[in-house]
């Protein structure tokens, strides 16, 4: 592709030059040609050659980051609720996911209407939520504790929800 576009444009520039020699009135006319072809080598960085590559280049969202801050307290309550420490040791992509809502609590709240003091407030009480979960996944009476400690900060965490929300009601 690239190799095409150079081409393309040294025959434009060959076209140009060839008809500066024969007028010089043409010449007036070689910097929009010259132009032209630099502008169709500066894209060319921007094209793919397979679709592939155009794939790696997007950026991924996992399908279980929620849109919203209040859809992850909401989410996060949800799967602390309905999980267990058995559960979650025994299934390493619902203990991820969670770590991942977790972890997506700061850059949710960053995104919505709160202000910097809540925002830090929200940002120390996930690395709360993510302390509480071993990283070891073990059902053990630490992840136990920690589901139950973790339900506690959730409730911490609602109330923030209504200052998050003003900029989707209005």
């Amino acid at each position: 592709m690239i190799f095409w576009l150079v081409s393309l444009s040294l025959h434009w520039y060959e076209a140009v030059m060839s008809l500066c020699d024969r007028t010089l009135q043409a010449c007036h006319a070689f910097p929009a040609y010259l132009a032209s072809g630099l502008l169709l080598l500066a894209t060319a960085g921007c094209l793919s050659s397979s679709p592939e590559e155009n794939e790696k280049l997007e950026h991924h969202v996992p399908a279980h980051k929620p849109l919203t801050f209040a859809a992850a307290v909401t989410e996060l309550q949800t799967r602390c609720e309905e999980a267990n420490a058995q559960e979650l040791a025994s299934t390493p992509e619902k203990f991820t996911e969670l770590l991942d809502v977790i972890r997506w609590l700061p850059e949710l709240a960053g995104d919505s209407d709160l202000g910097r003091a809540d925002w830090e407030t929200v940002q120390r009480l996930s690395q709360r939520l993510e302390d509480l979960l071993p990283p070891n996944r073990q059902a053990d009476g630490q992840l136990t504790k920690g589901l139950a400690a973790a339900r506690e900060i959730i409730e911490e965490l609602k109330p923030f929800i209504p200052r998050a929300n003003t900029r989707l009601s209005q």
